[in-house]
């Protein structure tokens, strides 16, 4: 099982935590997570979107001299949207499953996602495949916000992606092993439900289940095309060739 951890020996409150989280959200394969190093990385991101870099941030990658590594990841990094785009699946997948357990899929929301954010499916399949183990770390962000001050913050924040994770689980969408596990005791913290599915929502899943239901529709078609078929010989070669419907005699290789 994939872990991050957040307490010491002593089961004390790691203080860089959220400095690994949000390493760990932007660099889900790093081989470098749990070098403080890494934090570099983050910054780089930061950068590269112009977003503001918090006091710590910029403190720790100082002290390791990792700057001038950060300016330059500055130039090639561009994870926040695809990480964003996954906790958007989440997400949408969730609140579907909150209104109708049994329907509800990834594939339904990575549709979905494609049609409220105009993003190409395959674009948000990518992103899904790569930040699918902190899927439930950006979809925190989302709903309580991922600006932290403080230890309780980060705290607050690690429960809320604990509690989207564990209702993924439950109903069905993921497994605890496609997530990343924070090492920390959250019981009693704060407990986050994603919000209903609207009206727009509802109308684009009934747009999948009317693809759907043509495609089967086709498979059934073909498959009675099939049926109707027998052997022949070719009127050309005289090769015998599978004859898939009555004025189908020419082979593959004669057409």
């Amino acid at each position: 099982m994939m872990r991050l951890e957040m307490q010491d020996a002593e089961g004390n409150y790691l203080t860089d935590s959220f400095i690994r989280i949000d390493s760990l959200m932007h660099f889900p394969d790093s081989q470098r997570l749990y070098d403080l190093g890494v934090a570099a990385q983050v910054v780089a991101s930061r950068l590269h979107h112009q977003q503001a870099l918090e006091p710590h941030f910029v403190k720790i990658v100082n002290d390791r001299g990792g700057m001038h590594e950060a300016l330059k990841l500055a130039k090639k990094v561009g994870r926040s949207r695809d990480g964003r785009l996954a906790g958007d699946v989440l997400l949408f997948a969730l609140s579907h499953a909150r209104r109708d357990q049994e329907q509800a899929s990834i594939l339904k929301a990575i549709y979905a996602i494609a049609r409220i954010t105009d993003v190409g499916e395959r674009t948000i399949e990518a992103a899904w495949q790569r930040f699918k183990p902190v899927s439930h770390l950006w979809a925190a962000a989302d709903l309580v916000g991922d600006s932290v001050d403080c230890d309780e913050d980060a705290i607050e924040f690690a429960a809320a992606a604990a509690a989207l994770a564990e209702q993924a689980i439950q109903a069905g969408l993921l497994k605890q092993d496609d997530f990343y596990r924070l090492g920390y005791d959250f019981q009693g913290k704060r407990k986050v439900q994603p919000e209903p599915l609207t009206d727009d929502d509802l109308q684009i899943l009934e747009r999948y289940e009317n693809r759907h239901r043509a495609y089967e529709r086709r498979a059934g078609e073909v498959d009675q095309d099939k049926k109707a078929g027998k052997m022949r010989n070719c009127l050309n070669c005289k090769a015998e060739f599978y004859s898939e419907w009555a004025g189908h005699r020419l082979c593959r290789r004669c057409r």
